[in-house]
């Protein structure tokens, strides 16, 4: 979860399932409760990462407002440390990484994000595990 500077409230989460696995799911609401509807086509945007399973673990704010999400993501069959930086409306941010995206593969088999944070320097931190 993270709290924008207008007050509004991000939840982050496994939610979108389609044939080829889950996506991760994001969800924001005004500052009374309600379903920000704006946000996406419908207050809720469904993310695919790569056409397999991929869950939100983590997120942070940018300054500038857009979100961090910290995903876990398969990709050719394992496991791999995955950001994706999402825009104030919604959609994913194509200056960052490949449309949005990036994905760091440390050993060759399960690698899983489950922290994420943003250095006074702008730089990007993940943590979480690999074997």
């Amino acid at each position: 979860m993270q709290l924008q500077t207008d007050g509004k409230i991000i939840l982050g989460g496994l939610g979108g399932f389609s044939a080829t696995g889950a996506d991760f799911t994001l969800v924001t609401y005004n500052i009374d409760g309600s379903l920000d509807r704006s946000y996406g086509d419908t207050g809720v945007v469904n993310i695919n990462f790569n056409g397999n399973d991929d869950e939100i673990w983590a997120m942070c704010l940018m300054p500038d407002g857009e979100l961090i999400a910290a995903v876990y993501a398969i990709i050719d069959t394992n496991e791999s440390f995955a950001l994706a930086r999402v825009k104030t409306d919604g959609t994913l941010d194509s200056a960052f990484g490949v449309n949005g995206k990036i994905s760091t593969q440390i050993l060759s088999n399960n690698d899983r994000v489950y922290a994420v944070a943003l250095q006074p320097d702008g730089k990007i931190i993940a943590g979480g595990y690999s074997w």
